[in-house]
């Protein structure tokens, strides 16, 4: 079958280009920006990747191409996605053809507010660790995976993200659900955190098996009302710590819930195939899991430079953010800790106000990048920018806190606080900042 993937160089549409090519089809894809890090990943699997005036739609070839995958991310009027419905090709979102796909598979689903995709890389990590060859898509490159987002696997099995923006993971059918905290998230795609949760019973409804935290009453409450044959909670760090290389009590947790799924995929994998499981071990399990080193844009260091170490992290929602600088201040507790913070939404930031500014206090200073906006309206746009979020803080601590919009601001903010640790955080465009910045300082 050819496959044509709009927005290839988005992380989930990706893998998904790359499991269709493991499986024998013939990939190409287009993107906006060539320069997204997951593109050479591609090319060197000999996928061809172009941009979208470049691409094989508008040659005598288009009408051979047999299904259209493109991410959300693509406006439905793009030009590609007009074009491929003229030649009446079969178009798909990456969300809708993943749950195609997840049918084929026991399917293991990582969903929750917070901490999925290190949550997915952890479980496989210690996949690797004990020849455990579940298909897997993961939501960032991770050294699990030779620094991929994507590994073929040999069984029946697929591990995979399941994102609740916009209600995403109702077209995958997985058989067990991992949880990770549910806090109320997307403000812009639920009316309120009841329609939020609501999204979650309706992913469990037929689940044969869910894993989750024993004191998040709000997964209680959602499984629950799912109604759940078999469930399986984990106490608040039950066991003695793992050995992470990853910072945070909320690792530590994201770990406990990857071991359990160890302690009953025995049973369920020699169901299905007594050969799955053969080398599988717990402890090598564990090992593998005290080995992982992260995802990209989770905790990830970038380099450190007169003495200030720079790392970059995906954090946004006010419960990730006070984790994330928790995480760094108790690994790190001597030590000065900046985050250069990156608001994500203009509505996000209007709902989450107090409680962004009470988690970003738990640094010892704090930089305010630009709001990264997305789906907003004129009326979110009246209501808040950056310079009204400065405003909103405590008038005790403002001195901790500048407005940074260039590399020159940054510059200044490290020279007058002189951080021991430097965060860039936020899930927009803070992080290419970051990486430019740095490329400049060398």
């Amino acid at each position: 079958m050819r496959v044509h993937c709009i927005g290839i160089g988005g992380i989930g549409l990706s893998a998904l280009a790359q499991f269709c090519q493991e499986r024998g089809d013939e990939i190409s894809g287009t993107d906006c920006d060539l320069q997204r890090e997951i593109i050479p990943i591609l090319l060197s699997k000999k996928i061809s990747v172009t941009t979208h005036e470049n691409s094989c739609l508008w040659d005598d070839e288009a009408g051979k191409i047999d299904l259209i995958l493109y991410s959300e991310a693509i406006d439905k009027n793009h030009s590609e996605l007009i074009q491929a419905r003229k030649l009446g090709i079969n178009c798909q979102t990456y969300f809708a053809y993943l749950g195609e796909i997840s049918r084929e598979f026991y399917t293991i689903a990582v969903a929750g507010t917070h901490g999925k995709t290190t949550t997915t890389g952890l479980i496989a990590s210690g996949f690797q660790a004990t020849n455990f060859l579940a298909t897997i898509i993961c939501g960032a490159r991770t050294k699990s995976l030779n620094n991929g987002n994507f590994f073929p696997g040999k069984n029946n099995f697929l591990l995979v993200e399941a994102c609740e923006y916009r209600r995403n993971f109702r077209f995958l059918q997985p058989q067990i659900v991992i949880l990770t905290r549910i806090n109320f998230d997307h403000p812009d795609s639920f009316v309120d955190e009841e329609d939020y949760q609501q999204a979650f019973v309706e992913l469990l409804n037929g689940v044969q098996i869910v894993i989750a935290h024993q004191d998040d009453k709000k997964a209680l409450k959602i499984i629950a009302k799912a109604k759940v044959p078999k469930v399986f909670l984990i106490e608040k760090i039950s066991q003695e710590n793992l050995s992470l290389k990853i910072n945070g009590n909320y690792n530590q947790e994201n770990a406990q819930l990857a071991m359990k799924l160890a302690e009953i995929l025995p049973t369920i994998s020699d169901k299905l195939s007594p050969n799955y499981t053969k080398d599988f071990s717990q402890e090598n399990f564990k090992k593998g899991l005290e080995n992982y080193q992260g995802a990209t844009r989770r905790q990830e260091f970038l380099q450190t430079i007169k003495g200030v170490n720079f790392y970059s992290d995906y954090a946004h929602h006010p419960v990730e953010i006070s984790a994330t600088i928790e995480g760094f201040s108790t690994a790190f507790p001597e030590k000065k800790i900046a985050v250069i913070f990156e608001p994500h939404q203009l509505s996000r930031t209007i709902k989450f106000t107090d409680e962004i500014i009470d988690a970003l206090q738990k640094a010892d200073f704090v930089g305010l990048f630009p709001i990264y906006q997305a789906r907003d309206t004129k009326k979110d746009a009246e209501e808040m920018s950056i310079e009204i979020f400065l405003g909103k803080f405590p008038e005790k601590i403002l001195k901790q806190i500048k407005i940074i919009k260039n590399n020159n601001d940054v510059n200044n903010f490290l020279q007058q606080f002189s951080p021991d640790y430097c965060i860039f955080m936020g899930a927009g465009r803070i992080d290419d900042f970051a990486k430019n910045y740095l490329q400049k300082q060398q």
